[in-house]
């Protein structure tokens, strides 16, 4: 069953999947860490929204906002969740402190990437925009150091 739904999904998921296309071209053409840090989580973003299209439109309803808008939102809290583990992140020397990986530096700086989207598009003010740039920056520092 899932496989023809995956052939015929419904209209708002494949504007949702073609919203996934919008952001990687919104990469400057030079932008391999963000490129890098968009394959990290990519797979990820289709599967959620291909999987669980109820919670896709449960999401435009509460809240209003387009579909590009909403991917766009989840896309950067996997972004959040795979900063969030550690994952990305190596054990520097005796010294015990610790250095993202190239996967871990495009992450962050695909997570700048889609702040300025949601910035740009209104769906967060300037403040809500610094506030999360500020949150994924005491994070690290909090759990890595």
């Amino acid at each position: 069953m899932k496989f023809i739904s995956r052939l015929f999904a419904p209209q708002d998921v494949r504007e949702a999947l073609q919203a996934i296309t919008k952001i990687e071209q919104s990469f400057p053409e030079n932008a391999l860490g963000l490129r890098l840090g968009f394959d990290v989580i990519k797979d990820n973003l289709r599967k959620e929204i291909t999987d669980k299209p109820e919670e896709l439109r449960t999401a435009m309803q509460n809240t209003g906002y387009p579909i590009d808008a909403l991917v766009v939102i989840r896309a950067r809290n996997l972004v959040c969740d795979q900063l969030e583990s550690g994952m990305h992140m190596l054990l520097a020397g005796y010294a015990h402190s610790t250095a993202m990986t190239m996967s871990g530096d495009g992450l962050r700086s695909l997570h700048g990437h889609l702040t300025n989207l949601l910035e740009k598009d209104r769906i967060e003010t300037k403040e809500e925009a610094a506030e999360s740039r500020k949150y994924l920056r005491e994070m690290i520092q909090q759990r890595f150091g």
